[in-house]
């Protein structure tokens, strides 16, 4: 499993796999015995071990900091794997309402969709 990350800007939260929770260890020195943040939360489960879930900004900004910057074709396995798992559920559109423009993310989201590998329909505000 690859470490991933999902930010939900409305609610200030970050959900990350398992994969994620495993490796903050490893590229930010973040552990089950690490104190939260000021601010922040490092959610834990019910043995105190890292779920991978973050609240706020100070744990969330301190961890992505930390993560080492995908390549160019792990970023368009990474968009393609989620698309396909939109659909798979059954998605037809999904929409970006806080769309903030990023030339170097659009002209990937423009690459895949031009090549009609899109297996739904994507939109931005």
């Amino acid at each position: 499993m690859r470490p991933s990350c999902s930010w939900l800007y409305e609610v200030e939260s970050n959900f990350g796999s398992s994969a994620l929770s495993m490796s903050l260890h490893f590229h930010t020195q973040i552990t089950d015995d690490t104190p939260d943040p000021e601010g922040g939360a490092f959610v834990k489960d019910e043995n105190g071990h890292l779920t991978g879930q973050l609240f706020e900004g100070p744990a969330i900004y301190g961890v992505l900091t930390c993560a080492p910057l995908p390549d160019g074709a792990n970023i368009v396995s990474g968009i393609m794997e989620q698309l396909n798992m939109y659909a798979a559920a059954g998605f037809t559109t999904i929409t970006e309402l806080l769309y903030r423009p990023n030339n170097d993310f659009d002209k990937i989201l423009a690459s895949i969709t031009s090549r009609n590998e899109c297996p739904i329909r994507l939109g931005k505000y």
